[in-house]
């Protein structure tokens, strides 16, 4: 995921051991392992929690922005992670905000690309001025991401420390 949202759980270092021994571990990784089943438990609430979170925090553009389909889940087997995110090029700048509202410096996006939006929120050939309103003002973070992450950390910790357990005491 290219430019994307990144969010990591930190602090759980004694989990990120027993993972890293999991890892070499024979049998692991397979379609019935309880720590991949465990994981994407979690990578579906937590992509469920982005999803209802970009609805809530006014971030969906019903109209086809597309940042509520686009939320997805990639799996990485080698790295023993899954990812949940967009490639959305927009989705870090809804998520983070941007400009000076933010307290960043200001940024003058291309009136034509907002056009679209202008038009299906009644407000066609307004993109220019929609451009300025954000080179003016930017816009405030709306974290959709790291708030279905943070909801989901105490249920991943502690479904991924039963899984690691019962993989640990099979056989």
């Amino acid at each position: 995921m290219s430019d994307a949202v990144v969010v990591s759980l930190q602090g759980a270092e004694r989990l990120n051991r027993r993972l890293k021994r999991y890892k070499d571990a024979p049998g692991s990784g397979g379609p019935d392992d309880p720590v991949w089943q465990a994981m994407g438990e979690s990578a579906l609430s937590i992509q469920k929690g982005a999803k209802e979170n970009v609805v809530s925090l006014g971030a969906v553009d019903t109209g086809g922005g597309g940042l509520l389909g686009s939320i997805h889940i990639r799996p990485d087997l080698a790295r023993l992670q899954i990812a949940v995110g967009t490639e959305k090029a927009h989705a870090k700048y809804v998520h983070d905000g941007a400009g000076p509202a933010v307290g960043h410096a200001p940024f003058f996006p291309p009136g034509p690309a907002l056009e679209p939006w202008a038009a299906r929120h009644g407000m066609a050939g307004a993109g220019w001025a929609i451009a300025r309103s954000i080179f003016k003002r930017g816009f405030k973070p709306r974290p959709f991401l790291q708030y279905a992450a943070d909801d989901e950390a105490d249920k991943y910790l502690a479904r991924m420390a039963k899984a690691l357990r019962d993989f640990f005491r099979r056989d």
